[in-house]
């Protein structure tokens, strides 16, 4: 009995030998196809892991951020293989254990990337298993390849065929490609806008151009801000505004938020004389992947127009993905500016910098892109934010004129938004902006406001193919940062040397007109088509403008004492409808939306009394107002209706019948409106006058089999007093323009889902403003006569006739220019 009690074993020598047992044993289920698929696994991730890499600088270099967090992630992932290898092993799990902890170190890995990219749980655990599974499908086909024993050629074959079917099953399945939106045609006008008599602004001007920096003089980064200064600068206290500033922070630039540097870029003309002087402030952009050199294309070209043009490093204040972003980093950024503007002022009275003397101070810009967009507008309206800063002395004594926001952010700061007053204007977006894909320059543009000088204006320009980061030459062509840039659309993406010559074109025009009073440039602003030799032809430009010498008829949101009436027929009127942005959030307009089923709609405007003796002082000049396709809300509910977000092509069965071509009679409306034949025809057949969806070939919506609704035909009808009616088919020189779809994601099915629905809606409404000179409307000119032979002030009522429908617009801004404030002409 004894003795057999001394045979048997302790349970922890069972349990050692079991452990002992199960760790040998850890590979038992591991093959020469497994190792392949395990291999490409790794390589998989390996890749996954770089392209993360990209996205998250140390500001040590890309080799060194590469070479540093691959070696660490080749030791970690081995370590957690390895502890993974032994747990499957003991729980006996019957698959190769080191391959399959491979598959979920990589899909975990991918999975987490994808999840801080914000593409949802749902999204992220799709792609990254599919990820995961493509590099175990990859490997184990290699694998059994190689251990065949068929000939190369057979191999290869075999190879390619399972390429080829992967990917049609990707394309199929899963990289669906782009949400097929409606691909519009603009219809061209009739009438030719007269290219404006002045030189091209994107070229470089007369003057040579000197290049030098000013700041800290102790940059850790930059040679330039640090041993190569010509300037040096002191530091200025933001700990007023700035409570926090993480360590990392601190470690990496050297200093804390009390002794922020105001480091600068100068461009500057060669020669004697004061020069406008224009700032120039980034966005947020990676802190460690500077931002300030990205507008040297902009400030070489402004300074050979003899333009004094700062860019201003802010890159301190932007986010890292190690230490975050500043808190009130919006606020800062428009003080920083503040403080730029006044370390200028005190080397000019130095006496001994290249700014001495330099510098006009009654002409001064502010410019802006992203973040920096909205820090100009605030710098401009420093006071509602800046007024008790005791520090920002002399501010006074500066003539901050001009603002430029280039697809800027606008965010309430202090529960408050900049509004400027008498001050000039511009706004530049992208429609395919992924990072600001709100045209939040709109929002500025409706707070600025005209009180005295009439030489101001502001302008916005909507530029259907550009993007976000292509304005900045620093930030590449992605909007996201990597690998969530891998899934944006860049199909039809305008190539960075033209974004940046739009820019050019634009920001220089504006500020020769408002800075050096060039006001050849202003009817640029008012229809782009005025000076499209200048601009590159493969985008669309939707233009608003608004002088100060704007004679209000009506805004329709507000009192309108030169409105006696308005009369509408066989159309629904919506007067409390406010424009929103794509994520449902108002715009600050309302306007009036007018919809309508059937040719023959009209609106119907008639003016007061009052305004007789109010539109005396105008002789001649030009009916403006802003309208905007509203085509998207007749189309929405029809794709949701069919789960479908897109459109195809009409097939044979999608044509129309026969007898609705272009040979069509014309209705009587039509006839007494000039409409020519093949517009009325496609009038009354439903379809596109642009010539994009003729009768046969009208993109149809998803799988409904409607097709779209036609582009608006406008006539517009200035009825006199005398009861004689004068007419212009818009047509003729401003055609209603197609929304602008927007495709932000490569893969359709994203579009919806990722960002929290960021990019859900392909369209933003944006208006466009119509100058209709008045001389152009029939039996407004007398036999020969150049000039219209009456005044605005003879006009009783003004009435939009709608020659087509379905449709829905809405309009706006109603009013007239002088006859010296109409830059744009027609022939």
């Amino acid at each position: 009995m004894t003795e057999g009690l001394d045979n048997r074993k302790a349970p922890w020598r069972l349990m050692m030998e079991w452990v002992k047992e199960r760790f040998n044993k850890r590979h038992d289920r591991e093959g020469f196809i497994s190792r392949c698929a395990a291999f490409s696994v790794a390589l998989f991730g390996a890749v996954a892991m770089s392209l993360q890499i990209s996205g998250i600088p140390t500001g040590l270099g890309a080799v060194l951020d590469q070479a540093i967090f691959l070696s660490i992630a080749v030791v970690l992932g081995a370590v957690a293989c390895y502890v993974l290898t032994v747990l499957f092993s003991f729980f006996y799990l019957p698959l190769p254990r080191r391959l399959f902890s491979l598959f979920v170190l990589v899909e975990s890995e991918t999975y987490v990337m994808l999840h801080y990219a914000e593409f949802g749980w749902k999204v992220s655990l799709l792609l990254s298993l599919s990820y995961t599974v493509l590099g175990l499908a990859a490997g184990s086909l290699l694998g059994i390849l190689a251990k065949s024993g068929l000939k190369s050629w057979v191999k290869l074959g075999i190879a390619g065929v399972t390429v080829m079917l992967a990917m049609l099953l990707l394309n199929a399945f899963l990289w669906t490609g782009p949400v097929e939106w409606p691909e519009r045609t603009a219809k061209e006008a009739i009438l030719e806008a007269i290219a404006l008599d002045a030189e091209d602004p994107s070229l470089p001007g007369k003057y040579n151009v000197e290049f030098f920096s000013y700041g800290s003089g102790s940059d850790r980064h930059r040679a330039l801000f640090g041993t190569d200064i010509t300037y040096e600068t002191a530091s200025v206290d933001a700990s007023s505004y700035i409570e926090e500033w993480p360590w990392l922070r601190s470690l990496f630039w050297g200093f804390h938020q009390n002794e922020l540097p105001l480091n600068g870029r100068v461009w500057m003309p060669a020669g004697e004389g004061e020069f406008p002087l224009a700032l120039i402030v980034h966005g947020n952009h990676l802190m460690e992947d500077f931002s300030d050199d990205g507008y040297g294309y902009l400030g070489e070209l402004l300074a050979s127009k003899g333009m004094i043009a700062v860019s201003v490093d802010a890159n301190f204040l932007n986010f890292s993905v190690w230490s975050g972003i500043p808190k009130n980093d919006m606020k800062v950024r428009a003080w920083l500016l503040l403080k730029h503007l006044q370390v200028i002022k005190n080397l000019d009275e130095s006496g001994a910098t290249a700014f001495s003397g330099s510098v006009d101070w009654s002409r001064v810009a502010l410019i802006g892109h992203s973040r920096g967009g909205q820090a100009a507008a605030m710098a401009a309206d420093w006071a509602r934010w800046f007024d008790e800063d005791q520090e920002l002395q002399g501010l006074e004594e500066m003539e901050l004129s001009t603002v430029v926001a280039i697809a800027p952010v606008d965010r309430a700061v202090d529960d408050d938004y900049a509004e400027l007053r008498d001050i000039n204007y511009l706004t530049i977006q992208g429609a395919k902006d992924a990072d600001v894909n709100n045209f939040y320059g709109d929002r500025q543009y409706n707070r600025v406001t005209f009180t005295g000088s009439k030489e101001r204006f502001k302008a916005s320009v909507y530029i259907e193919n550009a993007n976000h980061s292509q304005f900045n030459t620093s930030w590449g062509r992605l909007d996201e940062r990597l690998p969530g840039g891998l899934f944006l659309n860049n199909k039809d993406l305008l190539p960075q040397n033209e974004q940046q010559k739009i820019a050019q074109v634009y920001v220089a025009a504006f500020l020769e007109a408002t800075l050096k009073d060039e006001k050849r440039y202003m009817g640029l602003f008012q229809d782009y088509r005025s000076g499209d030799q200048w601009l590159p032809d493969a985008t669309r430009y939707l233009s608003r403008y608004e002088g100060a010498d704007f004679v209000e008829v009506t805004r329709f949101q507000k009192p309108a004492p030169l409105v006696e009436a308005t009369a509408v027929q066989d159309m629904t009127v919506i007067d409390d409808e406010s424009m929103r942005d794509r994520d449902g959030k108002v715009k600050g307009k309302t306007g009036l939306v007018l919809e309508w089923e059937e040719p023959g709609a009209s609106f119907e405007i008639q003016l007061s009394k009052e305004a007789e003796s109010h539109l005396e002082q105008l002789d001649g000049g030009s009916l403006v107002f802003a309208v905007s396709n509203l085509e998207w809300d007749l189309i929405a509910p029809v794709l949701e209706e069919n789960g479908s977000n897109g459109t195809k092509k009409s097939s044979d069965d999608d044509k129309a019948p026969e007898g609705r071509a272009a040979d069509s009679s014309k209705s009587e409306a039509q006839a007494d409106a000039g409409v020519a034949p093949d517009t009325a025809a496609n009038a009354d057949s439903g379809t596109d006058a642009g010539g994009d969806a003729v009768a046969g070939t009208a993109p149809v919506i998803g799988g409904s089999g409607e097709t779209l609704p036609p582009l608006p035909v406008v006539e517009v009808v200035l009825t006199e007093r005398t009861g004689e009616e004068l007419t212009l088919l818009l047509d003729d020189i401003a055609p209603i323009e197609p929304p602008s779809y927007t495709s932000f994601m490569s893969i359709g099915w994203l579009e919806g889902t990722i960002k929290n629905s960021k990019y859900g809606k392909p369209v933003e409404e944006v208006l466009r403003t119509v100058v209709a000179p008045i001389h152009l409307f029939d039996g407004a000119k007398g036999e020969g006569q150049e000039d219209s032979a009456f005044s605005p002030s003879d006009i009783k009522s003004i009435t939009f006739r709608f020659l087509n429908g379905p449709g829905k617009i809405r309009i706006d801004e109603i009013g007239f220019l002088p006859e010296g404030g109409s830059y744009v002409h027609y022939q």
